[in-house]
């Protein structure tokens, strides 16, 4: 054996790789494990499966039931709750206390309706990670940032939430709704809001939405209809944080109807550090398919609006919006690549969109050259660095179905 060893180390000598010579005895002992396996089992009678089980039981299962923060603290308090009650479930058990039906024999369970079931869940999971203090750098908004949704799937529907001061939209297959209490420590009117996030270009573009709201689909004709600039404007607005998305995707983790949601953020700091502005897939023409018929675009503000002339509120996003560079994705990837879009002042162009028009979140990848990354590039910065970006359509089944 030695002899053999010896042989097999002399192409190290050879390539000068260790010209001393290589001692191998870890690689020796591996002829042995075949038999000693054989004659004595797992080392020490141990086998991996089990610690796989407990880290299952001990690590994963309280990381999926914390709000995926700060973690440590939950799953600690998580297992010792777990721990106290398999302690108290033992000690019924010699009490003689669970033998048995828990409900006196005979006792029937009053039926609830299952629309008042649906509701409830409903609004738990609209209340679940979610305040009203949503000026807290919204490290609590986002405790739900996916989830499935309970219940049949809505074709088509529009839900008003019953707790004042919550706007909740619904709509065809794929929706988006504002289920949050406005974000609060801001100005009310369109003129402050327009200073205080520094968009002077605010008051335009809702007036430009709202000719298109009003007059793009109606009958009077062109020359009658009022231009963009004699559109009366609202006197005041609700900023909102973030946005949730319903979209109908069987193929992903979702409830029994196949619905799921996931929450499109835009706050000005994230778990309390820099901002979070996450981008979206909005309809650009139904009558396309694929991202032919979608463009991708970047949250700047979440925010809605009720004119005085009528009762229809109006729930909209100011968005950055991207176009692709060609009329087909890339051959490499698969994937398409988009580039931000510019005013003729040289910065990029925004435009206010209705929340129906939003279909999901979406995920940009800058497409990276080949000088490095600084150092002060982050997620809140990274879409103001680069010129072109790959849409991801890997993130889930849903987006890969409909990124195409």
């Amino acid at each position: 054996m030695a002899d053999i060893d010896r042989r097999d180390q002399v192409i190290f000598e050879v390539e000068g790789i260790r010209t001393t010579g290589l001692s191998l005895p870890r690689q020796h002992s591996l002829v042995h494990y075949k038999e000693v396996i054989q004659l004595f089992g797992s080392p020490n009678g141990l086998c991996l499966s089990i610690t796989e089980s407990k880290h299952i039981k001990a690590v994963k299962e309280p990381w999926r039931c914390s709000n995926h923060f700060n973690v440590l603290g939950q799953m600690l308090l998580t297992n010792q709750r777990l721990d106290k009650l398999a302690v108290v479930r033992v000690d019924f058990t010699n009490r003689w206390m669970l033998d048995g039906p828990i409900l006196p024999f005979g006792h029937i369970l009053p039926l609830t309706p299952a629309t008042n079931d649906e509701d409830n869940i409903y609004d738990n999971n609209i209340s679940d990670g979610t305040d009203d203090d949503s000026d807290d750098e919204g490290h609590d908004e986002d405790n739900n940032d996916d989830n499935v949704v309970s219940g049949p799937r809505v074709l088509s529907e529009v839900i008003l939430a019953r707790t004042p001061g919550i706007l909740c939209l619904s709509t065809s297959n794929c929706t988006v709704s504002d289920q949050i209490h406005s974000a609060r420590g801001y100005p009310r009117s369109l003129n402050d809001i327009s200073v205080h996030f520094n968009l002077p270009m605010l008051p335009r573009l809702i007036r430009e939405f709202l000719h298109d709201q009003l007059y793009l689909n109606s009958a009077i004709p062109a020359l009658d209809q009022p231009g963009p600039d004699l559109i009366s404007l609202p006197k005041s607005l609700k900023i909102f944080h973030s946005a949730i998305a319903e979209f109908y995707a069987p193929s992903d983790a979702s409830g029994i109807g196949g619905m799921r949601r996931e929450r499109i953020q835009a706050t000005p700091s994230w778990r309390h550090g820099p901002p979070r502005n996450d981008c979206l897939l909005a309809t650009k023409d139904p009558s396309l398919y694929g991202m032919r018929g979608l463009f991708a675009a970047r949250v700047v503000l979440f925010f809605s609006f009720r004119l005085k002339h009528d009762e229809v509120i109006y729930p909209c996003a100011l968005v950055q919006g991207f176009s692709p560079i060609k009329d087909e994705p890339c051959h490499d990837t698969g994937m398409w690549i988009v580039e931000r879009n510019w005013d003729d002042d040289g910065l990029q162009s925004m435009t206010v969109i209705h929340l129906d028009s939003i279909t999901r979140g979406t995920h940009l990848i800058p497409v990276f050259g080949e000088d490095f990354i600084g150092r002060d590039i982050t997620y809140s910065n990274s879409l103001d660095h680069f010129n072109e970006y790959y849409d991801s359509k890997f993130a889930d089944h849903h987006i890969y179905e409909i990124a195409f």
